[in-house]
């Protein structure tokens, strides 16, 4: 007998992935799933009492993944070819030399793996690319962890989008559901409350991702640097955030905003720093800690991030998308969305599944 989320997503037109497909993976994607459930429970017991969410893995592989609202709940949907696809990554990236060298050491025999084309990155469960992974059992450690890490940011967007009261919004407008992949909006949702709504459903995750969610991993090496210049902790904050961008970054898009008008999603590197930014005025508030170092940090972990993604397609690092974040056309086209804000709040504010949405005037 099918499962309630196999028998609605499937009325999706979707299909959840078998119990017996992608065998190696499975006990990664057991944990992720252990650790959704945990955090969608939590949430709902602290804000929402009695609220579930039907979750679990999705074997298409044409989108990232599904948050909806339909007449049962809610639902929400992730490719299993994400977490696959990332594990890959985090893997070969961190068998380059170069890549988070604190972490541990190679030995004199070492040679850094062949690059590979950048669409083969994102494209875990079809590619042809062997799967390989660091001879350093910390470093391959720290592969695990930065696939946990990023996925818990997918997990938490799609989140977003149902506590933010985003699928109820589109549910009224006669939209299935936000389906995470690039494509033009539909009608009913302009681009700018497409981008508007996505924008949210970030800065809910990059908030989300504050909490206390990792066990501490005696393993970890510190950054004494980092340790001592920004404070206790720091090091795994760095980590949290490499994850974070880098997942973005595999996506390998073009650094340009001259197509925002007819996009579903903000340009990716328009949303590493506001997701990012987010996080540091997030923490701030909760910890106290001085969201200036944070945001140095963040610079250092996005040019780290922009080096092993170098290494792994064999390319020149490139600062072009480190340079169109921080530009005027960016910091102004975050601004009209944010001018935007104000006008789709009050409609989202009735339909939020508990908590509180941004105050109009910021995020």
């Amino acid at each position: 007998m099918a499962s309630n989320f196999e028998r609605r997503l499937r009325r999706f037109g979707r299909t959840a992935l078998h119990h017996n497909s992608l065998e190696f993976w499975q006990p990664l994607l057991k944990q992720l799933l252990d650790r959704f459930n945990y955090f969608a429970a939590e949430r709902a017991q602290a804000q929402a009492p009695g609220h579930s969410v039907a979750i679990g893995f999705s074997e298409d592989c044409n989108y990232n993944a599904i948050a909806k609202t339909d007449d049962e709940g809610d639902l929400i949907a992730i490719s299993a070819n994400v977490p696959v696809s990332l594990e890959r990554a985090f893997n070969r990236a961190l068998c380059f030399r170069c890549v988070m060298p604190f972490v541990g050491s190679f030995d004199d025999n070492h040679v850094d793996p062949e690059p590979i084309d950048p669409k083969d990155l994102v494209r875990g469960v079809t590619s042809h690319v062997p799967r390989i992974v660091p001879s350093n059992e910390i470093t391959s450690y720290m592969a695990t962890l930065l696939t946990v890490i990023a996925m818990d940011f997918v997990f938490e967007h799609e989140m977003g989008h149902i506590w933010n009261g985003h699928t109820s919004f589109a549910k009224a407008l006669g939209l299935s559901g936000y389906e995470e992949i690039e494509s033009t909006p539909d009608g009913r949702i302009s681009e700018i409350d497409f981008q508007t709504l996505e924008m949210d459903a970030d800065v809910f995750a990059g908030t989300a991702m504050t909490g206390e969610r990792l066990l501490p991993q005696p393993w970890l090496p510190e950054i004494a640097d980092w340790e001592n210049k920004f404070g206790a902790g720091s090091t795994m904050l760095s980590v949290q955030m490499f994850a974070v961008y880098f997942a973005f970054r595999i996506l390998d898009e073009a650094a340009t905003l001259a197509n925002v008008k007819t996009r579903k999603h903000p340009p990716i590197y328009v949303r590493h720093f506001h997701v990012l930014a987010s996080w540091a005025g997030a923490l701030s508030r909760r910890t106290g800690r001085d969201a200036k170092e944070t945001n140095e940090m963040i610079r250092s972990v996005t040019w780290g991030a922009e080096g092993a993604f170098a290494a792994l397609t064999g390319r020149e690092v490139d600062p072009a998308g480190i340079t169109v974040g921080y530009s005027k056309e960016a910091t102004d086209y975050v601004g009209r969305l944010l001018k935007n804000w104000p006008r789709l709040r009050p409609q989202l504010d009735p339909l939020k599944r508990g908590g509180n949405l941004s105050p109009v005037t910021e995020f």
